[in-house]
């Protein structure tokens, strides 16, 4: 666990809550409810923070806890790019979601972002950073895979497709997303392989991921604030207000 996780957690069960993503430190699945539902469904990570923060200096906690709570307060300019998107620009909220196809949080997670995207598909702008952990080794070829969709104007439709397949991301489960997205499928396995452009792009978003803060998938920024708590709930309080 890193101290970056390790802050982030303890920042969070001091607010009564707790963080569900992959991360370097978690590695695991677990049920996306209600926030705090999760709690008690994420025992093992609180045993983690007790358990190291035993192990580390107070004052160095209390600095990683410091630098977190700084994070989710900045407002951050995140650049689109090559990013896919959804949803008007000039919308009332933007959301930059940083995920990972092998990710079971980002999965269990891209339920709120797609009811999102169909209830407000006006009011809100939904931005998508590949993210792929470096030990989801099964990760990289399927963002590359999401961008061949998305050459096709089939990003979102592929994405809601492929998330399913989480655990078994081979090439057959890309390619059977594919054909029920309703792709071009010669063009489609003509793209789809991982090559130096698509790294490239991996690369960048990973590497503005990293400036902005983002140390596990899915990390959610609303309207350039890091956001702890995502959820489709608050983001509706943020269109009603």
């Amino acid at each position: 666990m890193t101290f970056a996780r390790l802050a982030s957690l303890a920042a969070v069960l001091a607010a009564g809550l707790t963080l569900a993503a992959c991360s370097p430190a978690s590695g695991g699945d677990a049920a996306l409810k209600k926030e705090v539902e999760s709690l008690r469904k994420e025992l093992d990570d609180v045993k983690l923070v007790l358990k190291h923060a035993a192990r580390m200096d107070v004052d160095e906690v209390a600095d990683q806890i410091r630098e977190q709570l700084a994070l989710e307060e900045k407002v951050h300019d995140i650049p689109e790019g090559l990013s896919p998107t959804s949803g008007p620009k000039g919308a009332k909220v933007t959301v930059v979601e940083f995920s990972d196809f092998q990710c079971p949080y980002c999965y269990r997670r891209s339920t709120e972002v797609k009811r999102l995207q169909e209830t407000y598909p006006n009011e809100v702008r939904v931005v998508f950073k590949h993210f792929p952990l470096n030990f989801h080794k099964m990760a990289p070829p399927a963002h590359a895979a999401s961008m061949a969709a998305q050459s096709q104007g089939k990003f979102w439709e592929y994405r809601y497709e492929l998330a399913q397949h989480y655990g078994d991301l081979s090439e057959a489960n890309l390619i059977a997303a594919a054909e029920r997205a309703g792709l071009d499928m010669a063009k489609f396995k003509s793209e789809m392989k991982l090559d130096a452009s698509k790294q490239a792009r991996i690369t960048a978003d990973m590497d503005l991921g990293n400036k902005v803060g983002v140390r596990g998938t899915p990390t959610f920024f609303v309207n350039g604030k890091y956001s702890r708590d995502f959820s489709f709930e608050n983001v509706e309080k943020l269109l009603k207000k």
